[in-house]
């Protein structure tokens, strides 16, 4: 039995040596005239493939994998045809979406699916059966006929491969006559390393942990603003007592003096406590002036009241004929004036009273907005203290999961890379595993993937 050490040869590599080594045997076992019964069978072509399957046991079929497909014409791809001696009839066309060349003279042609000397004959039929009108420089008129062997069809341009994955630069690759895969990879400018190197769990493990200690510090500061936040809710009652005396108690000292959120947070504090002693203050000085008013309208009254009174006195002593008229004149012109003074008081006081109502709905109005702000920062710093729990507990386990890849990826190497090539043949397209020494076709898609061993 026939045995061959493989090592770590790649699938064509393999199939190459095998071939060769099939063909020098059977070149020495017909030599030897062994092989006299089979020699009718075996074809000039064929003797690699009777050779492989009957010694190695490798069907025959396995020689013809995608990667030795013969190369079929399609869509985008330019053929150039000449005739000779006729240069008018010099052309390149491009095989349109529907599979077809349009040359002069024979017209379309289909050319997609077919090898170019498929095509090359359909053209030198198509040519063999016309005539060519040719002008003489002497202006005569000659009808040529067209030999085949006198047109030439040849390939003037192929259609691109396509590269992807874990490379420098995707995209199109120009397509050469047995350009492989390591050749449109070179093209493509190599192997994306950095790209590779981008999951290194060193890598993500330092950023891992940098997210760890920002969040660890950030999670600290919110919840020191919680405390804060609520320490300074508790303090401020829910109503102001405006008959009560005002005592200002000192804003609770939060644990890190230092921090930016404390002292923010008692700047806003301090603001609101001069701007309620201001309001306070100027309470303060409407009510006693309200409370004057007051008084001075009250005893404007009662000296209303006595020149209303006296005012009537009067009157009747005119009427006995004990007074004069002058008396009782001026007796109704100070009741008239007390009057008018009680009333001016009066307004005033009222006036006075309305900007006491005021400034106490004023007051009311500026600690309910305080509250309802410190409300609504507590309720935000309460939802972003527990996402950063959660972001947290992600970021620690995050660390964790790299760091069991870490021995994983001390010990590994990057292996070969992963090709996948994609090829149309004859209108279906097959998916087969190759290697940097397989060949390509015009049209292939070939997927370059990196992993580590």
């Amino acid at each position: 039995m026939l045995s061959i050490d493989v090592g770590t040869e790649t699938q064509m590599e393999l199939m190459a040596r095998v071939a060769a080594f099939a063909v020098s045997a059977a070149v020495k076992y017909i030599e030897k005239g062994v092989c006299m019964r089979i020699r009718n069978t075996i074809s000039r072509c064929g003797v690699a493939a009777y050779f492989l399957s009957g010694m190695l046991g490798i069907p025959a079929a396995f020689l013809s994998s995608p990667a030795r497909a013969e190369f079929l014409l399609g869509a985008g791809d330019v053929v150039e045809v000449s005739v000779a001696g006729i240069p008018a009839l010099a052309t390149r066309a491009t095989i349109d979406l529907d599979g077809k060349v349009t040359l002069p003279i024979v017209g379309n042609i289909s050319a997609s699916g077919i090898s170019i000397d498929a095509l090359r004959g359909r053209v030198q039929a198509e040519y063999s059966k016309r005539a060519v009108s040719l002008r003489e420089p002497d202006g005569r008129t000659t009808i040529t006929p067209v030999s085949p062997e006198e047109v030439t069809v040849n390939v003037a341009q192929y259609r691109p491969v396509y590269i992807s994955g874990d490379l420098a630069r995707v995209g199109e690759v120009a397509f050469r006559p047995g350009l492989t895969v390591r050749q449109a990879v070179a093209v493509a400018g190599g192997y994306d390393v950095v790209r590779f190197r981008i999951n290194n769990p060193y890598m993500d493990a330092i950023d891992f942990k940098a997210q760890e200690t920002s969040l660890l510090d950030e999670l600290k500061q919110e919840e020191e603003k919680k405390k804060y936040l609520q320490a300074e809710l508790d303090r401020l009652p829910e109503k102001i007592n405006l008959d009560e005396e005002v005592k200002v108690t000192s804003p609770p000292q939060p644990q890190n003096s230092g921090s930016l959120i404390s002292e923010q947070i008692r700047a806003q504090t301090d603001d609101y406590e001069r701007e309620i002693s201001h309001l306070r203050g100027a309470f303060k000085q409407l009510a006693m002036r309200a409370s004057l008013l007051d008084e001075q309208k009250s005893r404007e009254e009662e000296g209303s009241l006595a020149d209303n009174q006296e005012f009537e006195r009067a009157k009747a002593l005119l009427e006995k004929g004990t007074t004069s008229t002058q008396r009782v004149t001026d007796a109704r012109r100070a009741m008239l004036l007390s009057a008018t003074r009680a009333l001016q008081t009066g307004a005033e006081a009222s006036q006075v009273r309305m900007a006491l109502d005021e400034m106490s709905r004023t007051l009311q109005r500026r600690h309910d907005e305080r509250r309802i702000r410190l409300l609504t920062e507590l309720q935000e710093s309460r939802t972003k203290f527990v996402r950063l729990q959660a972001q947290l507990a992600a970021a620690r386990q995050k660390l964790g999961l790299v760091g069991g890849m870490k021995s994983m990826w001390s010990n590994g190497r990057t292996g070969e890379p992963e090709i996948v090539v994609y090829r149309n043949a004859n209108g279906k397209e097959e998916k087969f595993v190759g290697s940097e020494a397989t060949p390509l076709v015009p049209g292939d898609v070939v997927e370059v993937a990196l992993h580590v061993d």
